[in-house]
């Protein structure tokens, strides 16, 4: 009896192992695909070449591995043991925390601070923010930031171990708080507002297995949005009324963007989720509608798809996600491509631009906008302001139109372009054989006092001629002599005018010197180090050494 059992087991086993491949060819059994991002491997094309190389071995070998029967059951099963044995996930950058909370590895690195691009970096780049803002507001719109608030930064009691109250002193989230402040940049700060609310709102504003705050967080987002756009523009316009809430056993758009990609056999989800129920208030529709840009990242679209901003917002407000290819609409209407959209002069004519990134992003944040905006807004700019101030330059354009039936502004346009295709960063080095620095501790005041070149050591150069230039610092300011100041020289202007010219001498053994625009040419001041534009001749502290960055 015993040995028929075994024979019996024997077989039974045996054709176990032979039913993948039955079901691989047949397909007996229908089978759901694994979730996630993942490449199909091709059956290989049988070749001498391909044989010799081991190639088509590999290729044939990956393709009947990932095809074979019950392969997506075999991974969920793997994965299930996986976490309930030892609380692994199968995707890399996923976390798991308490009660089944998911949470991202790298964002909860930026978060803590243990991933942090450095306070020098984010000043930088907030600099740049208020360069836009300064821009926006010139020419009559409104600027808002949005800071999105990480998962982390506001359920952190649900992080594993390791993590809980791990938060670095020095984080990039703390440096932009700080840094808006300091430029006077108007920010709504959701994680400050979150970590007030959550404690005595009745939903949850993150959900288990999602990364974005949750379609209801998104929604008490768009109500603070769109009152702050109110209030700031003084006008009213549509608006919009809570009739309650839904609950749905299933997740909608992102509430459980972590679930699927875990290809689990069991839900880490919720067993319940809740949704707004939004209504457009009628009567309010003959209001005004701001034009609005937005620029950002993933978060915004939890807001987006409220549905509520298609009737409040103007016909040609737009989305840019993460400032790449598509122009997003809040309408019905086809989204367009980026490079046939006039970005400065949609960024110009608009009521707001409003920037928004959650701190998971910060080390991109914003995602290129403000220096897109800085080099074709000064491409303009430039020209404009620095021809007036070159007589010659401008008399010889108004020739060249009234010969060439050209019209000026076209000719600014293209002198714009050889200026910019022909700009160069650079760091300058003084008779003193230290390098020139833009010194923030100083007034961005110029003095040459630096071993080896760094951030406030480069600068950039536009030739409006053979001779005449206009340098910036690495803070997109303009170098500039203070006649009202010791004829010092600076890095501290956003316009041009007549101090922020200077003319480019080039004078033996590969050096230079620059004269300002009262005569007088650069000179380190041997006591001090400082530059002054004090010198009537050119001796050994007027020559520098220009050297192109690589």
């Amino acid at each position: 009896m015993a040995k028929k059992f075994k024979i019996i087991l024997f077989i039974f086993l045996f054709a176990l192992l032979w039913i993948p491949l039955i079901q691989q060819k047949i397909k007996f059994v229908k089978e759901s695909e694994l979730k996630g991002a993942y490449i199909k491997p091709e059956f290989p094309s049988l070749t001498v070449d391909s044989i010799k190389s081991l190639e088509f071995q590999k290729q044939f070998e990956d393709y009947h591995n990932f095809n074979f029967g019950f392969r997506p059951f075999f991974v969920k099963m793997k994965n299930s043991i996986n976490y309930l044995l030892f609380h692994e996930l199968s995707i890399y950058d996923n976390i798991a925390g308490k009660d089944n909370y998911i949470f991202s590895l790298g964002s909860t690195e930026r978060t803590l601070g243990l991933q942090y691009s450095g306070k020098e970096k984010n000043n930088e780049i907030i600099k740049k923010i208020e360069f836009l803002k300064n821009g926006i507001e010139k020419h009559g719109g409104h600027f808002l930031v949005l800071i999105a608030p990480s998962k982390e930064s506001v359920i952190p009691d649900y992080l594993p171990r390791p993590y809980i109250s791990n938060f670095k002193v020095n984080t990039d989230y703390l440096d932009f708080v700080e840094g808006y402040k300091k430029y006077n940049i108007p920010v709504i700060d959701y994680c400050a507002y979150f970590n007030q609310i959550k404690a005595t709102h009745p939903y949850p504003l993150f959900t288990k297995t999602g990364f974005h705050w949750s379609m209801y967080g998104g929604s008490i987002a768009q109500d603070t949005l769109v009152n702050y756009i109110e209030k700031n523009l003084h006008k009213s316009i549509p608006t919009y009324k809570r009739l309650g809430v839904e609950y749905s056993a299933s997740a909608r758009e992102t509430d459980a963007d972590f679930e699927d990609p875990l290809n689990l056999l069991f839900s880490l989800g919720q067993s319940r989720y809740v949704y707004p129920k939004l209504q457009l208030v009628q009567s309010s529709t003959k209001r005004y509608r701001p034009k609005v840009i937005i620029i950002g990242d993933s978060f915004f679209w939890q807001i987006k798809h409220q549905n509520m901003l298609k009737y409040i917002l103007s016909d040609d407000s737009k989305f840019w996600f993460y400032f790449e290819k598509t122009s997003y609409s809040f309408q019905d209407n086809q989204d367009i491509p980026m490079k046939d959209l006039d970005i400065v002069n949609e960024l110009e004519s608009a009521d707001y631009v409003i920037l928004i990134g959650n701190i998971s992003t910060m080390g991109t944040f914003p995602f290129g906008v403000s220096d897109y905006y800085f080099n074709h807004y000064n491409r303009n700019n430039v020209v404009l302001n620095g021809l007036k101030n070159v007589p010659s330059l401008m008399d010889a354009l108004i020739k060249k139109s009234k010969n060439t039936g050209v019209s000026i502004d076209t000719l600014i346009n293209n002198e714009a372009t050889r200026i910019f295709q022909n700009k160069i960063t650079f760091s300058l080095k003084g008779s003193n054989n230290s390098y020139v620095s833009a010194d923030e501790t100083l007034n961005n005041n110029l003095i040459a006092n630096r071993n080896m070149p760094g951030l406030w050591e480069t600068f950039s150069l536009y030739r409006l001629d053979d001779k005449t230039i206009i340098m910036s610092s690495h803070a997109n300011k303009f170098l500039s002599c203070e006649l009202n100041s010791k004829e010092e020289i600076s890095a501290t202007r956003q316009e041009i005018g007549a101090w922020e010219i200077f003319k480019l001498v080039e004078l033996p053994d590969s050096l230079i010197a620059i004269q300002a625009v009262n005569g007088k040419y650069l000179s380190v001041d041997e006591k001090t180090n400082a530059l002054f534009a004090n010198s009537l001749t050119i001796g050994e502290n007027e020559k520098f050494k220009l050297m192109p960055n690589k």
